[in-house]
């Protein structure tokens, strides 16, 4: 009897994907081998033969171009990943999607990262004081995702991280001209257009929105976090979503905070005030919390309970100073507030030890704006120097002063990506307002040999340079 002869169908050319990767295709039927092994569906339809896909699949020129200050995203790749989004559609692992990710690993060789690296220093410079992201669940993800689960937002997350994390000339003209940066938000709004709100997309904002107020760009931050902050509240969460979400609900709180911080000269709005839906469901979701079993002071959780306190207290403070200078009455009183900020004062000072360089640091942040708040009272009245508000203000300038001095001190030796950024605008807002106050600070010495941190802080984030120029003008 004749042996059977083993028929081996394939198709007349590679299939998309193997195609998109410009991996060589075996183009067997009904599945190529590496579609196989990756249990993704392959899928042998002819791609749209438009100028887009064409200069896509034989592009070999390189995506980043390295100038004398920083590297940067090419003019020709800026208009690729643009052009790619607005002439395809943004679907779970869409060619859209396959194309940004395949783009970001690309980008990734060029300079010399990995996507593990990207988020181990994305970790250590960036998670430990604006957890905005759930990186527990995302470093599982391979070099290689396959493109089956992948989110259309998920690439831009990534870039985001990448964006934050890069170290930049500090040159005001180039932080606003970053193609990278410019290609980031056309993308995110390309990208709102054609899906539903997502967390990732949520994320994806708040670290350009970071990246905006960090560089000096308060009133773009401003703007971009209200987006995130408004898509927000286009979401639903169940009990479970609101408890999970925490870390990054507080984040964008925070975020709202510093943003305020850095741009008091362009007198920028509060976005989350005391009375907005985010602030409350966190509001309820601390409430909920305090009912469970009382946490070890150690654990995360507790300490994002503690700076979620600290950020919703400062809420209270900024909404009554904004409110006041607005010749608006505030909604609370300033008794009110000062009683519940002392009282939180009290509590962090028993653990300060146990929170200092975690989550910001809440008590270099309380204090910060126990500071604003007095000095505004005192503003407001014209104290005279043996009222009980002017005492309450020369006390709190006294305090902030030996916090700040410690905090500078531990930080001295210290890299600039290991300190918390939020943790010294903080510090260096509060430098900023005592600075000029000779009766607390004697000494110019004391305030000048802190002056090569906050010549560090600004090489990486070019907000220090307002603060810096505060603190030397202060000197003789």
């Amino acid at each position: 009897m004749a042996a059977s002869v083993q028929v081996i169908e394939k198709a007349s050319h590679t299939c998309r994907r193997c195609r998109v990767r410009k991996q060589r295709c075996d183009r067997l039927l009904p599945g190529c081998t590496r579609c196989t092994s990756k249990l993704v569906k392959c899928d042998y339809s002819h791609l749209p033969t438009s100028s887009s896909d064409q200069s896509y699949s034989q592009q070999t020129n390189p995506l980043v171009e390295f100038g004398g200050c920083s590297w940067d995203l090419t003019s020709h790749d800026q208009t690729e990943l643009i052009k790619s989004a607005l002439d395809h559609s943004f679907d779970k692992g869409s060619i859209t999607t396959i194309k940004l990710t395949a783009q970001f690993h690309r980008i990734l060789s060029e300079i010399k990262l990995t996507l593990a690296s990207l988020f181990s220093d994305y970790r250590q410079s960036i998670h430990r004081w604006f957890p905005i992201a759930d990186l527990e669940g995302k470093l599982e993800i391979s070099e290689s995702p396959t493109e089956s689960w992948l989110q259309p937002s998920t690439p831009l997350l990534w870039f985001s991280m990448l964006l934050v994390t890069t170290q930049h000339c500090g040159h005001a003209d180039h932080l606003r001209r970053k193609r990278l940066y410019a290609t980031l938000q056309s993308l995110c709004a390309v990208l709102r257009l054609r899906v539903d709100v997502d967390i990732n997309l949520i994320q994806a904002q708040a670290l350009i929105a970071l990246y905006e107020c960090s560089q000096a760009m308060p009133r773009q931050a401003h703007l971009t976090l209200r987006v995130a902050i408004s898509m927000v509240d286009l979401m639903s969460f169940d009990t479970d979503e609101l408890e999970s979400s925490l870390h990054w609900r507080v984040s964008l709180i925070i975020l709202d905070r510093m943003i305020v911080l850095s741009g008091v000269e362009a007198n920028i709005p509060l976005l989350c005030p005391p009375s907005c839906r985010l602030s409350r469901s966190v509001q309820a979701s601390l409430l909920s919390d305090a009912e469970k079993e009382p946490q070890s002071p150690l654990s995360v959780s507790h300490k994002l309970q503690t700076i979620s306190d600290v950020v919703l207290m400062a809420g209270r403070v900024l909404h009554y100073v904004q409110s006041s200078k607005g010749g608006i009455t505030p909604a609370e009183s300033y008794c009110s507030i000062d009683e519940g900020i002392k009282s939180m004062v009290k509590t962090l000072l028993g653990r300060e030890k146990i929170y200092s360089g975690s989550y910001c640091d809440p008590m270099t942040m309380i204090l910060c704006f126990v500071l604003i708040l007095h000095q505004e009272r005192s503003s407001q009245l014209g104290c005279l120097s043996s009222s009980e508000e002017a005492l309450a203000l020369h006390t709190s300038r006294r305090m902030v002063w030996d916090t700040c001095r410690m905090s500078l001190e531990s930080k001295k030796d210290a890299g600039v990506t290991q300190v918390s950024y939020v943790s010294m605008c903080c510090v260096l807002h509060s430098l900023s307002i005592i600075a000029k106050d000779t009766d607390l600070i004697s000494d110019n010495k004391e305030v000048e040999k802190f002056l090569p941190i906050l010549q560090r802080f600004n090489q990486r984030w070019a907000v220090g340079h307002t603060y810096l120029n505060t603190v030397r003008s202060a000197l003789p």
